[in-house]
């Protein structure tokens, strides 16, 4: 015999009711201006502008010179997502603002997200040519396990390239990967 009534479609009571807490949000309020819209091409693109410091939604990791310097940075609630941050003085903040918002070009830098603070403005550029040497090259950052296999992944792929274009599986050359 089971110990409940299959039949029973009453609701049950949890033997631990929850206790509904309050929440307070510590800080100065943050304003979110309203996004403004540029038409080119028949596209419509969003620069949203944020009076905060982009350090509270992301981590600087490593600095690198990539066509001037850039702060490559993690989101803290989601580690694996990079983002290139670059930095400019305040003093300049609204030239630079007005040129994001009106230049689209795949060849130009662009950014859909910017911060401002109280000293300088951060872009958020989307496309930024990071690569392993730019990786290796800064002292003290190691990749852990998992980011280690990738790397190992797509080495191990870039090696059976040629290994498929023969169509031999008995190529000589590369030995390790006809098993």
């Amino acid at each position: 015999m089971l110990p409940f009534n299959l039949r029973d479609s009453g609701k049950r009571e949890d033997p631990t009711p929850r206790q509904h807490t309050k929440r307070t949000i510590n800080g100065p309020p943050k304003a979110l201006h309203l996004p403004q819209l540029c038409k080119l091409n028949e596209d419509y693109s969003v620069l949203l502008i944020r009076q905060q410091s982009p350090w509270n939604k992301y981590k600087p990791v490593l600095k690198c010179d990539i066509a001037g310097e850039v702060i490559i940075a993690t989101q803290r609630s989601n580690p694996s997502r990079v983002q290139a941050v670059r930095e400019y003085p305040k003093s300049g903040a609204e030239n630079l603002i007005q040129r994001f918002n009106c230049l689209r070009h795949a060849n130009i830098l662009s950014s859909r997200d910017c911060y401002i603070d109280s000293n300088h403005l951060y872009a958020l550029v989307d496309d930024f040519p990071l690569t392993l040497g730019n990786l290796v090259s800064a002292p003290g950052i190691y990749p852990t396990e998992v980011e280690m296999a990738a790397i190992m992944s797509q080495v191990r792929t870039c090696l059976r390239v040629p290994f498929h274009r023969n169509n031999n599986s008995q190529d000589s050359r590369w030995p390790m990967l006809s098993r």
